[in-house]
């Protein structure tokens, strides 16, 4: 995480230093938000991402994403997909995506 902290220019120790992390690092925000966007390729391509942060992911943490489609706009087409990250089954992040299908 310490390359991806410097390519991102974030300053915050948390992200490469364990010591200040008070043990394994805290994975950056906008990579959880990429492995959610990476999640839904499969559907399509996605049009915007609203993520909720839940609670911290750390280096080594396996994060289960799963999700559904909530709907699917008829005149569009358009899927509204609800995502929920989860670390040893607790809630880490949440999201909404819409998604143009295939």
């Amino acid at each position: 995480m310490k390359v991806v902290a410097a390519l991102m220019q974030d300053p915050n120790p948390i992200h490469w230093d364990r010591e200040i992390a008070g043990g394994p690092v805290v994975n950056q925000g906008p990579l959880t938000a990429g492995y959610l966007t990476r999640a839904l390729a499969p559907l399509g391509r996605t049009l915007s991402l609203h993520t909720r942060f839940l609670g911290t992911i750390h280096e080594g943490d396996v994060l289960r994403i799963e999700g559904h489609v909530d709907a699917i706009d008829p005149t569009s087409g358009l899927l509204t997909v609800e995502l929920t990250g989860t670390v040893h089954g607790e809630p880490r992040v949440g999201a909404t995506a819409r998604v143009q299908p295939l």
